[in-house]
């Protein structure tokens, strides 16, 4: 078998494996129209293709790009979301997703120092 079966295999693998965990995890997905994916994924178009057959055929499948945010920036936007939620006392957990018994607030506030404040 040759490099390219065994990255096409992996890149099937992937795209079933993606599809599965939407379809078990994301509610009411038969009501959805349209499926946003971001992340330095959307740039590979056969894995994209290989995902949207995989998907629900009533589902179109879109990138982040298509709203204005552009998808590589995917990890930074995720941060400030958790952020976000942290400082609201917002819980950012899905539960179902974790194994977690409840909804509650991820991740730790830690202030400067007073002496470092003033830098």
């Amino acid at each position: 078998h040759s490099s390219a079966d065994l990255v096409a295999t992996f890149t099937e693998f992937s795209a079933i494996a993606i599809s599965r965990s939407i379809q078990d995890h994301v509610p009411n997905l038969d009501q959805m129209q349209a499926l946003i994916a971001s992340g330095g994924g959307v740039r590979n178009g056969y894995l994209m293709e290989r995902l949207a057959a995989h998907l629900p055929a009533s589902l179109r499948l879109t990138t982040s790009d298509e709203f204005g945010i552009p998808a590589p920036f995917k990890e930074a936007i995720k941060f400030g979301t958790l952020a976000f939620a942290n400082l609201n006392d917002l819980a950012n957990n899905i539960p179902a997703a974790s194994g977690a018994s409840k909804f509650t607030v991820l991740g730790k506030r830690v202030t400067p120092p007073r002496a470092a404040k003033g830098i």
